[in-house]
């Protein structure tokens, strides 16, 4: 097996977070948990039941490489997901890495191997669909990379017992490029050794596969991709002008709230402390603070003014969709998007109240409107 002669060397409120864009450096990872990722390790003889001649012959296994001329040869396949990387360019990669460990050395494979972990290990990126045929043990061309793991036998279960699992990388950037330029759905990756005699596990269950899965760190192989930075939103003066005055509103309505908040509780204190009891400090707090019920507060008067605004500023669907996701997904109009914005900064005050005034639960209890402002009653 001739692997080439390429080798790798091993708020205020919220609303900057609702509606701003992310613009710093992406990282995807494809690893085990990410949908649709699969591995097996697929054989080509194997002593007493299966003849080595470059014909696959059976799957399911652990995934592990290895060969012994004559007698057996095993390669590892994964297939990873690139739905991740939906809407991006190969120019938005920047940089691909796939990381793969050695966690143990396999010393009989249909016959005995020497107990050493592989000095060569050559890897392949290609196109996958999903699925792992064992016709995907057959590979063409060069390698993508190959890595030298250090001189013969420096990989052993013993040194494996001090050191833990052995990390190696591979610079995978220009197979992602080409494979996310061809809308390809799936990276299909291929391990395989030309070191005679050899064994090696690239799996996550440990010294003679006894588990459990991550023992001492190990890891399934896995793929980093970075991607470039996103630009920042291009918005016409239409959805500038809505999200200036979404977030201006906001503002002012969760420090109107704060200030009435604080107000009730220093009028309610105030009048405990010189014996007056509360009646006439409730009276105080519910003009000032209720959301229901009779007259509408300060509070409530001030709510509406802002909610009308929003509305006006961001009356169009598509002026709230240009915004991105806002709040929840349930948010597509103007209406939805100020009584969300809203709440959020009303829930915002209370918080913050809260936390300078430990006394705010038992003021609101005090004067009934615990049941109105039930964050500022929250642990």
């Amino acid at each position: 097996m001739d692997f080439g002669k390429r080798h790798v060397f091993v708020f205020v409120f919220l609303l900057a977070t609702y509606w701003s864009r992310p613009v710093s450096a992406r990282t995807v990872v494809i690893d085990e948990q990410t949908p649709g990722t699969t591995y097996d390790a697929i054989l080509d003889g194997y002593p007493g039941f299966f003849t080595q001649d470059g014909i696959p012959d059976a799957g399911n296994n652990n995934l592990a490489i290895a060969w012994k001329a004559g007698a057996v040869e095993m390669r590892s396949v994964a297939e990873f997901p690139l739905a991740g990387l939906a809407g991006v360019t190969a120019s938005d990669v920047i940089q691909a890495k796939l990381r793969f460990n050695v966690d143990d050395v396999l010393g009989f494979l249909g016959a005995p191997l020497s107990g050493c972990a592989a000095e060569n290990i050559a890897v392949w990126v290609r196109a996958g669909d999903g699925s792992i045929p064992v016709s995907d043990f057959i590979v063409s061309g060069p390698p993508t990379a190959v890595v030298n793991t250090g001189p013969p036998c420096s990989i052993t279960d013993t040194t494996l017992g001090s050191s833990g699992p052995v990390v190696f990388e591979v610079d995978i950037t220009g197979a992602v490029q080409t494979l996310v330029g061809g809308n390809v759905p799936f990276a299909n990756v291929v391990w395989a050794t030309n070191s005679d005699n050899t064994g090696t596990s690239l799996d996550n269950l440990g010294i003679n596969s006894a588990g459990p899965p991550g023992v001492r760190g190990a890891r399934m192989p896995y793929v980093v991709v970075e991607l470039a930075e996103l630009p920042p939103p291009s918005l016409d003066a239409q959805t500038r002008r809505c999200q200036a005055v979404l977030a201006a509103r906001s503002q002012a309505f969760q420090q109107l709230t704060q200030r009435q908040l604080s107000a009730c509780t220093n009028r309610v204190l105030a009048d405990i402390a010189k014996g007056r009891g509360v009646a006439k400090a409730m009276d105080f707090c519910v003009e000032r603070l209720a959301t229901s019920g009779g007259q509408p507060s300060f509070v409530l008067r001030a709510r509406q003014r802002h909610q009308a605004a929003i509305q006006r500023a961001c009356a169009s669907p598509a002026l709230v969709s240009a915004l991105g996701p806002p709040c929840d997904a349930s948010v597509t109009d103007g209406a939805s998007l100020a009584q969300c914005a809203l709440d959020r900064a009303f829930e915002a005050a209370q918080r913050a109240t809260r936390s300078h005034n430990a006394l705010l639960c038992a003021v609101l209890t005090a004067v009934g409107l615990q049941t109105q402002y039930t964050v500022g009653c929250q642990q």
